[in-house]
């Protein structure tokens, strides 16, 4: 569903400050940031971890270690990725 940028649209819990954006506007936002998390499960749990990232075009790209990112998170596996906005 995509929604102009003036309305707001109730998604989950009902918070009105709360809109669905379009593709595109997602992407426009995800390339304002460089502060992203990288959700992952592993052994039943979640495990969230701060990442600077890029983007490859519609792709989001990372550096990471050998460790829980890359053996829990591999291919194939469920992850989630969210872009925060810090202050200074």
């Amino acid at each position: 569903m995509t929604t102009p940028a003036d309305e707001t649209t109730t998604v989950g819990s009902g918070d009105p400050g709360v809109r669905r954006m379009s593709d595109d506007e997602c992407w426009d936002f995800v390339a304002l940031h460089q502060l992203g998390r990288v959700a992952i499960v592993q052994m039943g749990h979640p495990m969230i971890f701060p990442v600077n990232y890029a983007l490859d075009e519609r792709s989001v790209v990372f550096r990471s270690s050998r460790g829980a990112k890359l053996t829990a998170g591999g291919i194939g596996q469920r992850a989630a990725f969210e872009v925060d906005e810090a202050s200074p």
